[in-house]
């Protein structure tokens, strides 16, 4: 769908950003009723994408079958197939077990343990590859570890038969 509008619901100086976000569907039979959910699938942010890709040194049309089971290249993968501002501790395990750097392979394994202070707090993909550069696993492993990037689900708050053509957030 297109989007209409996304304005602010918190005041100025909030440190929440909740908005009200208006879609107008592009399929003319969208249907919904009063509770449900619209699903938003979000990707990866490009250039954190790309500084992942060269962290890992890696090329981005290459092959990986992805936590979906799908096999796609590299690039497209961590764009739209992998969470990467989440890692799973499936993930970290896997950065914990292929660090060279004993000290960054007990962080690591530390941190998906979930020990305070073993590493920076709610770190993306990116920050854990600069954090810990000797942990550079295979890039086929990595991917296989991460989890699957999720739509995120929003209650709609209009009715179809109050509001035509475009459904509220």
């Amino acid at each position: 769908g297109r989007l209409l509008a996304a304005r602010p619901l918190n005041g100025a100086g909030s440190e929440k950003d909740t908005r009200h976000v208006i879609f107008r569907p592009e399929d003319a039979a969208f249907a919904y009723e009063v509770g449900d959910s619209l699903g938003v699938q979000a990707l990866n942010c490009p250039e954190v994408v790309d500084a992942v890709i060269e962290q890992l040194g890696a090329q981005p049309d290459v092959a990986v079958e992805c936590p979906d089971r799908i096999t796609r290249p590299l690039r497209e993968a961590l764009l739209s197939a992998c969470d990467i501002g989440r890692p799973s501790d499936m993930a970290i395990e896997v950065l914990a077990s292929r660090a060279i750097n004993p000290d960054e392979s007990q962080r690591l394994q530390a941190l998906a343990e979930g020990y305070p202070g073993a590493g920076p707090e709610n770190a993306d993909l990116l920050e854990l590859l600069q954090t810990f550069p000797s942990a550079r696993p295979p890039v086929q492993e990595l991917i296989s570890s991460l989890s699957v990037l999720q739509p995120r689900l929003y209650s709609i708050s209009s009715s179809p038969k109050a509001v035509k053509n475009a459904v509220h957030l």
